[in-house]
């Protein structure tokens, strides 16, 4: 015999059995805090300069946040946008829009006013919950998302509210949670969940791309792969379900998929604490980090460097930090050290991912080789990984260099507007370069878009930018192709240096030679940038990615 399969194709439309079943073996994303409240109660679980949510008031907010939107009009399986910073309220919307079967559509807010826009327009939510600072940006565009119906305001003022939009009614944040009631349906128990069914692969958000190379994509993904990649991250960042609440202080913004999906999920998942901070300002984030007596330090390669900075300025080696985790970019050796010295008691680990394979998906552990601290790690728990040479499509041997492609739950249900090529082969391609070792570890080289090929070399520019990294009046780097007659392109390391060197062009100029000659004492002749330029700071997308198309643009 065959076994039969038990997909939901449409579950708004179950009734009697077929809903008790389906109820029965839900993969919701919203019931995340409804489980953490059942065992976790009063305690903490959301801390933000304006106040803290225990589970029990995070889970009954986000109810009745759920049954409020429904009476709204809004349906399931329709899109819900947020555009705010880091703060408890974002949480509360998010999964009170998974509760009641909408997508949350996760909106990059540093892409400026067009691309905020243009996500909105791409998803054409009815409700959307913004954030009072946004409003006024989204005013002057009004005309062109006239079908958002209701704006929620976060932070709003009493002159905000009255002002009014255009062509939305706007509501209070706080009073449309309060008020709950008098929008939801009749005769709905306003604080208890809702009693619908939801389908494993129904899309639970919506996250945009930084659009850093075009415009922002929008990636679809499931509730089964929140819950899955929330748990397998739990593992991963050793974030336990334990009497001692693991806490983390989070400065990357929550539309960004490893803040969301690697940290705020897993955390609220295991009984944990999360301190959202708006934006990162290094003092405040070390601040934050010890004062709230964090267990993990998880973010850039510059917040973990805030977190030494102000342990040593302070004095504090604070000795509840377990882990520091960090992805992203690399950790020049020099902060490597450092961070190893100062908090021995503390694994630190790197992590990677990318929005279309929910992060985490390769990953160091706890106690890795200390030898193999600049790779990226192994497959986690719920992926799969392998290398195919891009031109050909073929699986490449060890040691090999090609694109890094991967499959499991953990990978997008798509793209908004389909890219059916970056499924092939039966993998999601990732675009990043490197190879697998003997052990299955992946060496990253270059993301394929950014290897520079000079002289007939691919030239990583990752490498070339650790050696830059480590020049004494060098604060950041990114090195890029630039086109050249002779060569193709020509490596070009732009940089950002001590403070003193931007002001002195005699000091420039000195600080420039400096910079060729450690490069050439320390790279092969085809890797050495031929060109130093100097800039006060580097384009960065919402995530922290430099943006590489900029400074070859530029």
């Amino acid at each position: 015999m065959k076994f039969p399969i038990f997909n939901i194709d449409n579950p708004e439309t179950l009734k009697g059995f077929e809903l008790d079943h389906a109820l029965a073996r839900r993969t919701s994303v919203g019931d995340i805090p409804t489980r953490a409240a059942r065992a976790y109660g009063d305690r903490r679980a959301l801390v933000d300069e304006r106040g803290e949510l225990t589970y029990r008031q995070l889970e009954t907010q986000a109810n009745r946040f759920a049954h409020a939107v429904v009476g709204l009009g809004v349906e399931a399986r329709e899109a819900i946008a947020v555009l705010a910073p880091n703060c408890k309220e974002y949480m509360v919307a998010y999964f009170g829009i998974t509760k009641m079967g909408a997508a949350a559509t996760l909106v990059n807010m540093l892409g400026g006013q067009h691309h905020l826009v243009y996500a909105l327009e791409q998803t054409r939510p009815k409700v959307a919950v913004i954030h009072a600072d946004v409003l006024p940006i989204l005013k002057t565009a009004a005309d062109r998302i006239s079908f958002i119906e209701h704006i929620i305001v976060i932070g709003a003022d009493n002159d905000a509210l009255s002002a009014g939009f255009p062509t939305a009614q706007l509501h209070d944040f706080e009073r449309f949670i309060a008020d709950a009631a008098s929008f939801a349906p009749a005769g709905v128990e306003i604080e208890a969940p809702l009693e619908i069914a939801i389908a494993d692969r129904q899309i639970a958000q919506c996250l945009f791309s930084s659009g850093s190379t075009s415009e922002p994509k929008g990636i679809m993904t499931s509730h089964l792969t929140v819950v899955i990649s929330g748990l397998s991250s739990a593992t991963m960042l050793n974030i336990q379900r334990r009497q001692h609440q693991p806490v983390t202080t989070i400065a990357l913004p929550v539309f960004h998929t490893a803040a969301l999906n690697m940290i705020v999920i897993p955390f609220l998942m295991m009984g944990g604490r999360v301190h959202l901070l708006a934006g990162f300002d290094p003092e405040e984030f070390g601040r934050t980090v010890q004062q709230s007596k964090s267990t993990h330090g998880l973010g850039l390669p510059l917040m973990l460097e805030a977190i030494h900075d102000y342990s040593v300025n302070t004095g504090d080696k604070m000795p509840h930090l377990q882990l520091l985790g960090y992805g992203m970019a690399p950790v020049p050796e020099s902060l490597y050290r450092a961070l190893t010295q100062r908090f021995p008691h503390a694994d630190l680990i790197m992590a990677s991912g990318m929005t279309e394979a929910t992060p985490g998906t390769i990953c160091q552990w706890p106690g890795y080789d200390p030898d193999k601290r600049f790779t990226w790690g192994t497959v986690t728990a719920h992926t799969d990984a392998a290398i195919f040479d891009p031109a050909t499509n073929e699986r490449l041997s060890a040691g090999e260099d090609g694109e890094l492609v991967l499959r499991g739950p953990a990978v997008m249900e798509g793209y908004l507007k389909p890219i059916n090529e970056v499924f092939s082969g039966g993998w999601l391609h990732s675009g990043d370069i490197g190879h697998l070792d003997p052990d299955n570890t992946f060496v990253f080289t270059d993301r394929l878009k950014d290897i520079v090929k000079s002289g007939g070399e691919n030239v990583s520019s990752v490498v070339v930018e650790q050696v830059v990294l480590e020049h004494p009046e060098v604060v950041e780097a990114a090195v890029v192709g630039i086109p050249d007659e002779d060569w193709g392109e020509r490596v070009t390391a732009v940089v950002v240096p001590e403070r003193n060197v931007l002001e002195d062009p005699i000091r420039q100029a000195e600080v420039r030679e400096s910079i060729l000659q450690f490069a050439r004492e320390h790279l092969n002749s085809s890797h050495r940038p031929r060109e130093v330029w100097f800039v006060a700071s580097l384009p960065r997308t919402g995530s922290g990615k430099i943006q590489k198309n900029r400074l070859r643009d530029s």
